[in-house]
């Protein structure tokens, strides 16, 4: 009786590789989770929601939803303190568009 492929693998290979697909599938629904140790006496709450960011990839899927076309480039910046990331997106009618996503909220800037 064969049960697969995964069946064949170590189980520390198993576990990685499903640990791999977990970070992808949380990835993918566009929630941005933050696991962070608190600094004595602050409260682990605020100290999440303070970090709390998007990812260059969910840059990305914001600025494709809006704009539409292909993605080519996401760099990261600081701008005020702040951490941007320009979105390279070529679209439909064939231009090339830069676009910023503020990194702690994941609204699009003015270009």
């Amino acid at each position: 009786m064969t049960y697969g492929p995964l069946i064949s693998l170590p189980l520390a290979r198993r576990l990685a590789l499903g640990a791999r697909l977990l970070l992808v599938l949380i990835a993918a629904s566009g929630t941005a989770f933050t696991v962070a140790a608190p600094a004595h006496g602050a409260s682990p709450m605020v100290l999440a929601q303070s970090e709390e960011r998007i990812s260059a990839s969910q840059a990305a899927a914001i600025v494709q939803k809006h704009y539409g076309g292909k993605v080519l480039k996401v760099q990261s910046t600081q701008k005020n303190g702040r951490l941007i990331y320009r979105v390279k997106i070529l679209l439909d009618n064939g231009r090339v568009r830069n676009v910023g996503v503020d990194a702690q909220s994941g609204r699009l800037l003015r270009s």
